[in-house]
């Protein structure tokens, strides 16, 4: 006899190909959903089995009843403690076990008890209480003293349910034969307490479960589940379900659950489990130990290979094991080996770096130069700099905060004094050391995600030995247990679209809000609000599906009346929300205000007041008068910018990331920028598209029939806050004050140094290169820098309507595109830039252009000369280091590009990835890639000096010439069609990718100074070139 029922299945979606489930207990940040759990129900037939002829049993089905009477109540502490006991000796008589340990316990009422907070209602979704590896971990949590013990036996953990009256007809307990569940059925959650993380199983729907429950199950009938064990695989999934005929009509469930381990005599020899046998194995020992270790990978997966990778000394039994494998003789035992090798080293791009190198940022000869006033100045600016660091991580991702505040946390604990720390944690030097790798690689990113790269890294240090680390503090310990799913699961890989498995905290808390979504909200509020300082968050309520765009604002009122909720057509609403990191920014303007005491100009104070009520109100029209006035103050000693800035890690292109820089004027090498900016047009008359009428003296209908002189300035850092620090930037980023008023290009002197020091591109060169390389590669990033940012960024005229009606160009008189040959047809409307239009390309389209410009300049009359006139370098070896060096930059790229989602996670290297392509498809033997398969982790990059004139410069004119025109007249189809073939990763690169992987170094982390303000007095505060020197930094910053 069946009957029929719904179920709570997982929901069958596409987040959980990347994204773990979970459920957290306890406090929980706001800015952390406390689940992400969605289930469907399926309608399944569930059999009784009092009806059937054949006996259930646990060795068949995973679970069976039994007979066991009690006398216990169960209403006080000491009822069930007496019924704990009394169970424990009933499994150990009836499975002959050695040990039996109770773990947990719960009582479960339909009806809440609110005099017992203990008391929890049923679970309504299909589920095992612990997946393989959460066995494991629950042992050593709660018995660590004997954990190896019993790990080396055969063990299991059960559950022992029955139901606290007779009969049970409310809401009784559905299971599922085991036998009937595949692995691929099954999906690994977290059920994360404060000390503790569970990860427990889900299951997804299939047609072929088998269900059971018992009819009128009685008190005296005993339930035995396994959840798991180590002997076979054997789990049974299971619900609390509704019988459609008694729903309501009986008395309420009320059942008890207590969950034990059940360990055996021991079933492994001490020779197998001594994990440092070697050679002296037989070969019977060789094969039970390959079957051994292949079942732990079976059931543990990717967490027990992650753990392997990280701490061979572990698991050195294993990594033994795999050189006997690998000289075996059995060819399906090798075949194996090869593809755990393969998943593992997949895994290692994961982690951060190890040992990454620290380097200061040099400036204190520069900030000496600086009077008392601009030094007060610098003071707060860095100060308002800093305070926006949390808003970059809380665009970063949800848990990037938090993993901020367990380093801080942990620093606190132990006064900086990491190696008593990890003395009173049990660790080992390895193991500390690897902590610090992660927590200085997340503070220099501002998050558990690449700046540069987007893409996830995860520690090195096993997780067991990070609690350990934690459980010294209290505090430390429950923020650990909050961000250790999101520490050390893998997914989301990179940043991107929600729904595509991507992590992007622009969009918070909305795993299911689309890109057809985002790009209609952002079509209906573009022309009435920009969106550079949203974030937006899908909810669906009990009136239909809402947007609320968050902007980013002290004030929670709207910053102009007129900004009304909108109304899309499919009838949803966007709600328009102020105050979104109000905190934050509440705390900058204090530091502005004090900053502006100390205001060096009128220019500065004006700036200073509009940024100040930029962030109070969010008002983007209020960003870019700041702007002006900032742009207006020229060339001051200390300088600064602030604001949401780039829209680089928004998978839409359009939401800017915070970023605040402070910095100390480089007078060599303004002096050099300046002569560029002077001759900026001389320049740009050398471009494709310019450079017409019968002088060649004519800028043509692709540039503003003026070009407005850019400030070009070096600087040396004192503090740039962002998720990553790089060598230039060029501001403002508003196409209409670049065209009215121009645009300031900076390049951080100290952070440009600190580039050339690397030496990574040598491992691209042939040898006969390196020498060449290494005595032009300053000057060449030096030009190529400069004509990148003051040309590349500047230059060309974008077809827009500025005004109703009105517009940059004569409609009337539309040039020809010199590609088709037409009439221009297209422009840029109201609200609308090269953002809005090429979507989450438009960044890299741009920085591709840019680039490219810059060295197709490089080649240009006097460039040498303009920039570097004391220079006895050779200006045709100068050029081909240029394109070499673009090339070893472009190769090193694919580094960022993820395989399986098919996508870049950095503009930058999208872009030099580009230019890589053009030169290589120039053709005439211009640039070729060598790879021998004989050497598969060797790669080199061949280039003829030679062609660069004849074939490597036209290629890479015409390039720009079709990016640059398809930019300027919004030819988006033709644009995004050149620049995502041109980008596009095929096979043969993806076997580069491979070879740039196997002889990677870990990226250069930066430790900025601070600044002290005693008595009157500021002073440079610096930090040494380590690790802990630069957690120090972020420590001295107070941002707790």
């Amino acid at each position: 006899m069946a009957i029929t029922s719904n179920l709570n299945y997982l929901a069958p979606i596409v987040l959980w190909e990347e994204t773990k489930p979970y459920e957290i207990t306890g406090n929980v940040s706001a800015e952390i959903p406390r689940t992400n759990f969605q289930f469907q129900p399926y309608a399944v037939a569930i059999k009784d089995t009092r009806a059937l002829k054949d006996g259930i049993s646990l060795s068949t089905h995973g679970f069976e009843w039994v007979s066991h009477e009690t006398v216990e109540d169960f209403k006080t502490d000491e009822s069930v403690n007496r019924y704990i006991k009394e169970l424990e000796g009933f499994v150990k008589d009836y499975f002959n076990a050695e040990k039996v340990l109770t773990f947990q316990y719960q009582v479960r009422k339909r009806q809440p008890d609110p005099l017992d907070p203990r008391i929890r209602p049923p679970s309504n979704f299909v589920h095992v209480d612990v997946s393989p590896g959460g066995a494991e971990a629950r042992i050593r949590f709660n018995y660590p003293e004997m954990a190896d013990e019993l790990l080396r036996r055969r063990y299991a953990l059960l559950s022992l349910w029955r139901p606290l009256f007779s009969p049970l007809r409310d809401y009784p307990l559905a299971l599922c034969d085991a036998r009937s569940v595949q692995d691929s059925d099954l999906v690994e959650s977290d059920y994360i307490y404060p000390n503790f993380v569970s990860e427990s199983l889900l299951l997804k729907h299939s047609p072929k479960h088998d269900w059971f429950y018992l009819s009128d199950q009685r008190k005296e009938e005993l339930l035995i589940i396994t959840n798991y064990d180590s002997a076979f695989k054997r789990r049974t999934p299971h619900t609390g379900f509704e019988l459609a005929d008694t729903a309501g009509k009986t008395k309420a469930r009320e059942s008890i659950e207590v969950k034990v381990v059940k360990a055996m005599k021991l079933w492994i020899t001490g020779a197998l489990a001594d994990e440092k046998v070697g050679s002296s194995l037989t070969d019977g020992h060789c094969l039970n130990m390959c079957l051994l270790v292949i079942a732990i990978t079976y059931f543990r997966r990717r967490v027990y290979i992650r753990l392997a990778m990280r701490r061979e000394c572990d698991y050195g039994g294993i990594i033994i094991l795999f050189n006997i494998i690998r000289s075996s003789s059995f060819p399906h035992f090798k075949l194996w080996f090869q593809n755990f090798a393969s998943i593992s080293m997949k895994i290692t791009e994961e982690y951060c770096g190890l040992e990454p190198p620290v380097q200061k940022l040099e400036i204190r000869e520069a900030y000496e130069q600086l009077s008392t006033q601009e030094k007060c100045y610098a003071h707060y600016m860095r100060e308002a700099a800093f305070h926006g660091s949390r808003i970059i991580m809380r665009q970063v991702s949800p848990e990037s905060e938090t993993i901020f505040n367990l380093i801080i946390q942990l620093w606190r604990t132990c006064d900086g004094d990491w190696a008593s720390l990890a003395m009173r944690a049990s660790l080992d030097e390895q193991a500390i050391s690897q902590f610090l790798d992660y927590a200085a690689t997340a503070m220099e990113n501002l998050g558990n995600y690449k700046g540069y790269g987007d893409q996830k890294f995860i520690p090195r240090i096993a997780p067991h030995d990070l609690e350990k680390l934690c459980l010294v503090s209290p505090d430390a310990l429950e923020l650990f247990n909050l961000a250790r799913p999101f520490i050390f699961g893998i997914t989301p890989k990179t940043l991107g679209y929600p729904d595509e498995g991507g992590m992007s905290n622009y969009y918070p808390e909305s795993p299911h809000l689309t890109k057809e979504e985002i790009r209609a909200v952002g079509d209906a509020t573009c022309s009435k609000l920009s969106l550079r300082n949203t974030r937006l968050q899908k909810s669906i309520t009990e009136s239909g599906v809402e947007y609320h765009l968050l902007v980013a604002s002290v004030s929670k009122h709207p910053a102009k009346p007129e900004l009304q909720d909108l109304v899309l057509p499919d009838g949803s609403k966007v709600i328009v929300k102020y105050g979104d990191h109000s905190d934050d920014l509440s705390r900058i303007c204090d530091s502005l205000a004090k900053a502006k005491d100390f205001a060096a100009s009128k220019e500065q104070e004006n700036y200073l007041s509009k940024l100040i009520s930029f962030y109070q109100t969010g008002d983007i029209d209020t960003h870019k008068e700041a702007a002006k006035d900032w742009l207006a103050d020229d060339a001051p000693c200390v300088e600064t910018w602030s604001g949401f800035l780039e829209p680089g890690r928004d998978p839409n292109g359009v939401r800017c990331e915070f970023e605040a820089l402070v910095a100390v004027k480089d007078k060599r090498w303004s002096e050099a920028f300046g002569q560029l900016s002077s001759r900026a047009e001389q320049f740009i008359l050398q471009l494709p598209w310019s450079g017409l009428g019968p002088d060649g003296k004519e800028l043509g209908p692709f540039e503003n029939d003026t070009i407005a002189k850019a400030n070009f300035v070096a600087l040396n850092l004192l503090c740039y806050c962002a998720s990553n620090v790089w060598t230039g930037l060029t501001a403002p980023g508003y196409p209409e004050i670049k065209a009215e008023i121009g645009q300031k290009n900076m390049t951080f002197s100290n952070r440009v140094a600190a580039n050339n020091a690397s030496g990574q591109e040598h491992r691209f060169l042939n040898p006969v290169d390196v020498e060449l390389f290494e005595a032009n590669r300053s000057l060449c990033f030096f030009l190529q820098l400069a004509l990148h940012e003051l040309i590349g960024h500047s230059c060309g005229k974008l077809f827009q309507e500025t005004e109703s009606g009105y517009f940059n160009f004569d409609p009337h008189k539309m040039p020809k595109n010199p590609f088709t040959g037409k009439p221009v047809e297209s422009w840029y409307g109201l609200g609308e830039t090269p953002e809005t239009a090429f979507g989450g390309i438009a960044t890299a389209y741009i920085e591709c252009l840019a680039e490219g410009i810059g060295l197709y300049l490089m080649s240009a009359d006097d460039v040498l000369g303009t920039l570097a006139p004391d220079t006895t370098s050779n200006i045709d070896e100068v050029v081909y280091i240029g394109y070499l060096s673009i090339a070893c930059m472009g190769l090193r790229a694919l580094l960022s590009y993820n395989p399986g989602t098919k996508k870049w996670g950095q503009v930058h290297d999208q872009a030099r990835f580009g230019l890589l392509k053009c030169f290589l498809n120039a053709g005439h033997g211009f640039a070729t890639i060598e790879h021998a398969t004989e050497e598969p982790n060797s790669v080199k990059i061949v280039m003829s000096r030679e062609k660069i004139a004849a074939v490597g410069r036209p290629a890479l004119g015409s390039l720009i010439h079709e990016l640059h025109i398809a930019r300027c007249t919004k030819s988006v189809e033709e644009g995004s069609d050149l620049f995502e073939n041109l980008t596009a990763v095929d096979e043969v690169a993806l076997r580069w990718r491979a070879a740039v992987e196997a002889t990677k170094g870990p990226r250069t982390l930066f430790v900025h100074p601070n600044t002290k303000l005693e008595n009157g007095i500021v002073s440079l505060v610096e930090y040494p070139e380590t690790k802990q020197g630069l957690i120090q930094s972020w420590v001295d910053r107070q941002l707790w």
